[in-house]
């Protein structure tokens, strides 16, 4: 006979947050945002919403069912910096506090259509005197 595991007991009604986000900008214009999965507690986490911060303001700007958001370009404003924080939600619909914020990337140079890369300034060479012996 096999005896039956005993069942899981949900330790906790609110997940914790995440521990730490991370945010990376990429040169395409969008922002990949980063963190480890959540304590559920004992409960399935079943989103996570993901909220940008900067100058006081904070707006959403995406869900993920993984750890790892994509945000489109079209969603923040280019040349201006954000932090985000991650909530995590588990299957009663609960939500943990916001996690810390994350690091604020700059965004990538962007040039101009039309326009061209400063040229590069050339090297110098330089001779050293030999020595005579």
């Amino acid at each position: 006979m096999k005896a039956n595991a005993p069942a899981v007991m949900p330790t906790a009604d609110v997940p914790d947050p995440p521990t730490s986000v991370t945010a990376t900008a990429n040169n395409d214009g969008t922002v990949d945002v980063t963190w480890p999965a959540a304590n559920g507690g004992g409960r399935k986490i079943v989103q996570y919403q993901v909220v940008a911060i900067s100058t006081g303001q904070q707006a959403p700007v995406g869900q993920s069912t993984t750890t790892t958001l994509k945000i489109d370009k079209t969603v923040l404003t280019y040349g201006t910096q954000y932090a985000f924080t991650v909530t995590a939600v588990n299957d009663k619909n609960a939500s943990s506090k916001p996690s810390p914020a994350s690091n604020m990337p700059k965004p990538p140079l962007r040039m101009s259509p039309g326009s061209t890369m400063p040229p590069f300034p050339r090297e110098r060479s330089t001779s050293v005197p030999r020595r005579s012996s």
